[in-house]
């Protein structure tokens, strides 16, 4: 892989990274489905003016349920709920329970490297559960980890899907989730216009981030990366996010790194990387992550 590629791939994880600090600033004056709203419905007016329509609109749509009425919720609600850099060691998990979609719905077969790979990352997790500080906020790992679970499945819908311009599939995904997290929105949080009208620049920028650097302009390096490379090229870069996330964490939000997240997020980043990082086997064209 060329120096300016690894520096590349390395610039999309740190953008993604940073989405995690960013929007817990945001989280501070929107409430969480509001701010995942207000993302896919700037991701969609950005992008589907350049998207074709796709041949077939139910299997996004069906993704976009689960996606928009799962997964993105639960991220922002955990993530109102936990620090920054928690929350992107929890998501790790989304690896793991993709594995575990994939062998249970598509027959896929798990290595004893996958196996040992999950255990090690699920008690990486349960370290993190178990820590004192983190006594008062289970409802909010209980989000996040149904957030991963639905990532997970959300893979196996992917595959589903076959092959798709990265862009296009966010563009309509974006179409559809805004309207699906709008009227959630609307439900559970009430109307939306004292919180767009009493927001300041950080929920503002928190908007701007998710939907253009970390949705759009990060997920372009990645696609650029992994059409280029092998998916066993590409995918040991994600390790990094939950790193870049730390460091986001403790100068943006002011997160304290006690020891049980370290031990804990260590053993989950290791079990994640015994899953992930593996002799490529050709090309994989599908640009497809998600650090949400």
């Amino acid at each position: 892989m060329r120096i300016r590629d690894i520096l590349l791939a390395l610039l999309a994880m740190a953008l993604w990274g940073l989405n995690f600090a960013v929007a817990k600033m945001a989280l501070a004056e929107f409430p969480p489905i509001l701010l995942a709203a207000l993302r896919f419905t700037l991701v969609a007016l950005i992008l589907l003016p350049f998207c074709r329509r796709p041949k077939q609109l139910r299997p996004i749509i069906e993704l976009a349920v689960v996606l928009g009425v799962l997964h993105f919720p639960m991220v922002f609600s955990g993530l109102a709920l936990i620090d920054a850099s928690t929350s992107a060691i929890v998501l790790q998990l989304q690896v793991p329970l993709g594995v575990i979609m994939a062998a249970v719905l598509l027959g896929e077969k798990l290595s004893w490297r996958h196996g040992l790979g999950m255990l090690i990352a699920f008690a990486g997790v349960a370290l993190i559960a178990g820590a004192p500080r983190l006594e008062a906020n289970r409802i909010g790992l209980l989000f996040l980890l149904t957030a991963a679970t639905a990532w997970g499945f959300s893979t196996v819908q992917l595959k589903k899907i076959g092959v798709i311009d990265a862009f296009t599939l966010n563009g309509w995904l974006g179409l559809f989730m805004a309207i699906e997290l709008l009227t959630i929105s609307l439900t559970v949080e009430g109307s939306p216009l004292p919180y767009i009208s009493d927001a300041g620049w950080r929920g503002w920028f928190g908007v701007l981030y998710t939907g253009i650097i970390s949705t759009i302009v990060a997920f372009g390096l990645w696609a650029r990366l992994v059409a280029r490379y092998s998916v066993g090229q590409a995918m040991p870069f994600m390790l990094t996010v939950p790193l870049f996330a730390i460091m986001g964490g403790i100068v943006l939000n002011h997160d304290k790194i006690t020891p049980d997240i370290v031990d804990g997020g260590l053993l989950t980043i290791a079990g994640v990387g015994l899953i992930i990082v593996r002799r490529p086997r050709g090309r994989d064209h599908t640009a497809v992550a998600s650090p949400s």
